[in-house]
């Protein structure tokens, strides 16, 4: 009789065992899964642009990729274009540019023009812009 207790006893041991093999092989594949996933994370990482000068190149053209809102102690729009270079520059809202970039969708082609400083009655004056935009060319995936 004393057989059958060790042997339910060591059964029982072996179950525990099994059971904590088991546990520890479930615990293991969560930690790959979790690096695994944690390896498809990207870091978002804020786009320092160079501020496009209108009185030094007046046109500019490319793809709109963001428009930022309340920036800078203006609380301005600032609206990021990818040139066909691939450079990014950014360009400061004003009350012209920013009502005419609200009709305009990330992802679109755009091309704005500078056309100077004119005069409004009463003696002030306001930077004037031609802005254009349609869907961005579609290019095929490599």
């Amino acid at each position: 009789m004393k057989r059958i207790g060790d042997i339910q006893i060591l059964l029982k041991q072996k179950a525990k065992e099994a059971e904590m093999a088991k546990a520890t092989d479930v615990n293991d594949k969560f930690e790959k899964e979790m690096e695994q996933e944690n390896s498809k994370w990207e870091e978002v990482i804020e786009i320092m642009a160079d501020v496009h000068n209108f009185q030094e190149e007046a046109e500019l053209s490319g793809i709109l990729t963001e428009k930022k809102e309340n920036v800078g102690e203006n609380q301005s729009w600032m609206y990021l274009i990818k040139k066909s270079d691939g450079n990014i520059v950014s360009v400061w809202g004003s009350t012209v540019l920013d009502s005419r970039f609200a009709k305009i969708e990330v992802g679109e082609e755009v091309r704005v023009i500078y056309q100077g400083k004119q005069q409004m009655q009463g003696g002030r004056s306001f930077h004037k812009y031609q802005v254009f935009h349609r869907p961005a060319p579609f290019k095929e995936a490599k």
